[in-house]
């Protein structure tokens, strides 16, 4: 007789699969479309990229925001800050100049020689040396320097004067002798000493009589009404070699 032999049972087959490799080739495939996922992508991870980016500039939006934000607050801190480091170091604030309101400009040390050539040209010339040495060419204004061909003197001593410090008045002998047929110039009110003057004493400029040539002020009848107030100046005499310089240096001194 002869023995059957029962077949080994078998595993129940799965839907769909490969009956060598016992896979599925269904398995992984996308419900909708039937189609596999390329390697590396899923479904869920085809959204991401698109995800992600708008995160990011969602991020980089707060990030800029938090940065502009602390900008100004520390621009706004600061700026009190430094406004008081340039009052601590001695510097003026910007626009106001550190002036009062209602405070007097101050005057640029500037000086203006004021003399009668027939009377002391020589002497103002030597005056004018000096000044120049000590202070600088622009510290020194005088008509025969300074004054251009072609400019109005009128307008010129108006505008320079009051921007001057002081006016050096130098007197001499022949000071308020006639002058071209003129018997008295200072009465005149177009000559140019007077009218130099004048504009001194209405912009409140120092005046400093300069007696030079062993001369002395002239009385007060020798002077119009306007410029009676020279005598209320103190002078300073200059006397000749070999004094001029030493005399002309202690002068100097109180400029």
């Amino acid at each position: 007789m002869f023995d059957v032999i029962a077949p080994t049972p078998q595993r129940a087959r799965r839907g769909g699969q490969n009956p060598k490799t016992g896979r599925n080739p269904k398995a992984g495939r996308n419900p909708k479309t039937g189609q596999k996922p390329k390697a590396g992508r899923t479904p869920k991870a085809e959204a991401e990229p698109s995800a992600a980016v708008e995160a990011r500039a969602g991020a980089d939006a707060a990030v800029s925001g938090q940065a502009a934000n602390f900008q100004t607050e520390l621009l706004t801190g600061l700026a009190p800050r430094a406004e008081a480091d340039r009052k601590s170091v001695g510097r003026k604030p910007l626009g106001g100049r550190g002036r009062k309101p209602g405070a007097k400009r101050r005057k640029a040390r500037r000086i203006f020689i004021s003399y009668r050539r027939a009377d002391s040209s020589t002497v103002s010339g030597r005056i004018y040396d000096r000044l120049k040495d000590r202070f600088g060419k622009r510290a020194v204004v005088m008509d025969v320097f300074d004054i251009k061909p072609g400019v109005d003197f009128e307008i010129f001593i108006a505008e320079t004067i009051p921007r001057c410090s002081v006016v050096l008045l130098p007197i001499g002998p022949e000071w308020t002798a006639p002058k071209s047929g003129v018997p008295r110039p200072l009465f005149s009110a177009s000559d140019p000493v007077r009218r130099e003057i004048e504009i001194a004493l209405a912009s409140d400029v120092r005046i400093v009589p300069v007696l030079v040539g062993g001369a002395r002020l002239p009385p007060a009848r020798a002077l119009p009404k306007g410029l009676k107030q020279l005598l209320k100046r103190h002078a300073v005499s200059l006397r000749e070699d070999p004094h001029f310089p030493d005399d002309l240096a202690r002068l100097i001194e109180h400029l």
